[in-house]
């Protein structure tokens, strides 16, 4: 059995490292919303604005619902009526994003 002073030391260091990793949850969370709140604008934005059929704009916002809408496995429920006109492809990361912005002839030097 350890000594009544090693089991005090302990209880502190665990007591620090609760109070650690609340703060990096908490941070996390606040984060996570932070985020998630940008992203529901953009979703908003795209759902209500309206884009000349076949324009790059359009195949943009189709392509930023893509996105949005993949899930971690890259699928899409398309039976979903909240994701109107997404494509058919999983959405591939930065090699989608990089050919898309391809497709829309964007210099990305003068974008970003």
């Amino acid at each position: 059995m350890a000594p009544p002073g090693a089991q005090a030391q302990q209880v502190q260091e665990l007591t620090r490292q609760v109070a650690d990793a609340k703060v990096l949850i908490e941070t996390a969370e606040k984060e996570r919303d932070f985020y998630f709140t940008k992203l529901r604008e953009i979703e908003v934005y795209i759902q209500q604005s309206e884009f000349e059929a076949g324009s790059e704009l359009e195949a943009m916002a189709k392509h930023i619902q893509t996105i949005l809408y993949s899930t971690d496995e890259g699928l899409v429920d398309e039976a979903d009526p909240a994701q109107p006109g997404l494509h058919d492809e999983p959405y591939d990361g930065q090699a989608g994003a990089a050919a898309h912005m391809e497709r829309l002839h964007v210099d990305e030097e003068e974008t970003f």
